[in-house]
């Protein structure tokens, strides 16, 4: 007998890791399209709210990540994923 059942938790943290990743490469690729002038006013603005709604850590961690992403991360070494080709006419036809 075939089993045609999908392992419904196994397909959850597939797609949550899939989701995870882009999430990742999309924030990357905007950290480093941003000046510094630019970010540095975004950790201020993002301490400011992070205090008012309790979230140090939380705002900590984005500061971190930002200031890490952006001074370790070369312009040139952006994700593969993100630099996929445009879909053509014969790609939107095949569906």
């Amino acid at each position: 007998m075939k089993s045609t059942h999908e392992n419904s938790v196994l397909k959850f943290f597939s797609d949550s890791a899939e989701a995870a990743n882009l999430f990742w490469a999309r924030f990357e690729e905007w950290t480093l399209e941003k000046s510094w002038s630019h970010l540095l006013l975004i950790c201020l603005l993002a301490m400011i709210v992070g205090s008012f709604l309790c979230l140090h850590t939380a705002t900590k961690i984005f500061i971190l990540a930002v200031i890490g992403v952006k001074a370790f991360v070369k312009p040139k070494e952006k994700t593969a994923l993100l630099r996929l080709p445009a879909p053509t006419d014969s790609d939107k036809n095949a569906e």
